[in-house]
């Protein structure tokens, strides 16, 4: 069916609408979207069938904003971020600039999907993802001479989805660090009550350092 539209510019696929029948090669291009710039993936489940099948088909070279969404857990779901980069260890989506991911990393991943969306200027991240993010990106900045930051330099605007007062230390901890350290911290958007202590105690810290937006 993706074959016979290859003029298709948004995809969303919610729950497993793909089945494959033999396990394709990233560098095979089984399904060749040379104008797609937009791919959602809500899988629904953690751990659903054919989701990497489906990561490593799609060929396209001019996507601007992956989205992938797992199930709200305390666990993060199936792992797909290898699949992100061709043989030669090169980025598959190079001109991605808008990135959402929602439980889709974890510790030993997380650095791998900022290598796989090297231009992201605006960036989503939430449920277990808002704990490791920070962590990567504080890594990449010592020693730096960016302005901003080694990883991810031209982030503009991080929105934080469902985070967790665990994961707001981490990145309020991070958005001072940046600021001491001479770089400018993106904007930050969180998006939960204003009412809710947590947020408002982030965003009254945050403000000494950069933009805080609350989206109720």
């Amino acid at each position: 069916m993706l074959n016979s539209t290859p003029n298709l510019t948004n995809l969303a696929l919610y729950g497993q609408p793909l089945k494959f029948s033999s396990n394709p090669s990233p560098d095979d291009g089984a399904v060749s979207l040379p104008y797609l710039q937009t791919l959602i993936l809500h899988p629904g489940v953690l751990k659903p069938r054919y989701l990497q099948q489906t990561v490593s088909a799609i060929h396209a070279p001019a996507l601007r904003h992956f989205e992938l969404i797992f199930p709200d857990s305390k666990i993060s779901g199936q792992n797909i971020a290898n699949l992100l980069f061709d043989t030669s260890k090169r980025p598959r989506f190079p001109l991605v600039d808008r990135v959402v991911l929602h439980n889709a990393s974890n510790s030993g991943t997380a650095l791998s999907f900022v290598h796989a969306f090297p231009y992201t200027s605006e960036a989503t991240i939430g449920g277990v993802d808002i704990g490791f993010f920070p962590l990567i990106l504080r890594a990449g900045t010592y020693g730096c001479t960016y302005p901003r930051f080694a990883y991810w330099h031209r982030l503009r605007n991080l929105t934080l989805r469902q985070p967790r007062p665990e994961t707001l230390r981490v990145v309020r901890d991070w958005i001072r660090d940046e600021y001491d350290r001479g770089h400018l911290p993106p904007t930050v958007i969180v998006e939960g009550s204003p009412d809710n202590l947590d947020i408002r105690g982030f965003c009254q810290f945050c403000r000494m350092y950069t933009r805080v937006k609350v989206m109720g």
